[in-house]
């Protein structure tokens, strides 16, 4: 995909932060940053939140630079049979996607996509 291989030529500074919720004794991992010219970013999630095997639940979301109005992002996509001369990279319209590492494919990455250029993006991961 077309989107993706933009990954290759950077990802957006991120901040990471892992805790605890002691009450249920769920995990929670986050990473927030600011997507690419694209409205696009990626990162690898660290081997303990989950595999394609166990997986985590993943939450994205996205909002305006300097402000605190959080997006929920789904996975939207134009389906081919109603907009077939549409190529398939323009048929995104957002992207929140846990996927197999492929440098290793028993770690996860969380992928946003299809999203306003240059906003926060948060991801919000439960394991």
């Amino acid at each position: 995909m077309r989107i993706r291989t933009l990954l290759a030529l950077g990802l957006a500074v991120s901040s990471l932060a892992a805790c605890s919720d002691s009450s249920t004794g769920a995990q929670v991992y986050r990473v927030v940053g600011v997507l690419d010219n694209n409205g696009f970013a990626s990162v690898v999630l660290p081997r303990e939140v989950g595999s394609p095997s166990n997986l985590p639940a993943l939450t994205c979301y996205t909002a305006q630079p300097n402000t605190s109005v959080w997006f929920e992002v789904g996975s939207v996509e134009l389906p081919a049979q109603y907009f077939p001369n549409i190529p398939k990279e323009d048929r995104v319209l957002d992207n929140c996607i846990l996927e197999p590492n492929q440098s290793n494919p028993q770690q996860m990455n969380a992928t946003i996509e299809g999203q306003p250029p240059n906003w926060q993006y948060a991801f919000t991961v439960v394991y």
